[in-house]
């Protein structure tokens, strides 16, 4: 349930410029990875992500599936990235709680809607706060909601094994993913503008999604370990630009 409060620190949104808010929020949250789901509590909200207050201190950039719900029978699920990291003993320090700050990875359109409603709605029943302006700790600019961003897929570091569907080859790792494709790291090249089908296998529930994909570029420079293939995804046959992103985020 949504706890009102005044605001807020201020944090910089992925993909955007300048200052945007975050508001305290009291969410109850379940975190799956490892194969195991994990009650949480988000107690922060921002255009980007949340913060969760929990004991897990995973590596920065891995992935986590978040169900949120936001009160009223509204869940939100969405696959998100450790950005940070609040040890025990750091959060002993300031007398908070440990937790990890999470962001969104890839959203659809209708993930998109629903957080930015949500977070208007958080930013409607903020109560402003009579401060000097000229005090430094109190300088920041306009809140920023989720807008066109700058970049039209923007990219995102991750971990997705990935299998080339019509062959015997072994599977592989993406390391960059974006909205129209990813870089693939593996000594198995491919040639420049071949066609391919992608099997993609979801980290977290293990479920795999075919997508055909062009070769755009190939790194065969350098040590192997830094070889693989950019390649674009190519528009589905029947339509469904979103299809990618929902399976993403569905776990």
């Amino acid at each position: 349930m949504l706890a009102k409060t005044t605001s807020t620190n201020i944090q910089r949104a992925p993909d955007d410029e300048g200052p945007v808010a975050s508001f305290r929020v009291r969410l109850s949250t379940v975190l799956r990875f490892g194969g195991r789901d994990r009650p949480r509590t988000a107690t922060a909200a921002s255009v980007g992500g949340i913060f969760v207050e929990s004991p897990d201190a995973l590596p920065i950039g891995e992935l986590v599936l978040a169900l949120v719900d936001l009160g009223g029978g509204r869940e939100l699920r969405a696959l998100m990235t450790v950005e940070r990291v609040v040890l025990p003993a750091e959060s002993a320090f300031c007398g908070g709680l440990p937790g990890m700050g999470l962001r969104f990875f890839l959203t659809d359109d209708l993930l998109r809607r629903r957080w930015t409603a949500y977070v208007q709605g958080l930013a409607a029943a903020d109560t402003p706060r009579l401060v000097d302006p000229r005090a430094i700790e109190h300088r920041r600019g306009p809140l920023k909601l989720p807008g066109p961003p700058r970049r039209a897929a923007p990219r995102r570091h991750a971990r997705f094994r990935v299998r080339l569907a019509e062959s015997e080859l072994a599977s592989f790792y993406t390391r960059n993913v974006s909205k129209g494709g990813m870089f693939i790291a593996t000594t198995e090249l491919q040639p420049r503008g071949s066609h391919v089908q992608l099997d993609v296998r979801h980290p977290i529930s293990k479920q795999v999604f075919r997508i055909a994909a062009e070769v755009r570029w190939v790194a065969d420079k350098g040590p192997k370990e830094e070889w693989g293939l950019g390649v674009a995804f190519q528009p589905p046959v029947d339509g469904d630009e979103e299809a990618f992103l929902r399976f993403v985020n569905a776990g």
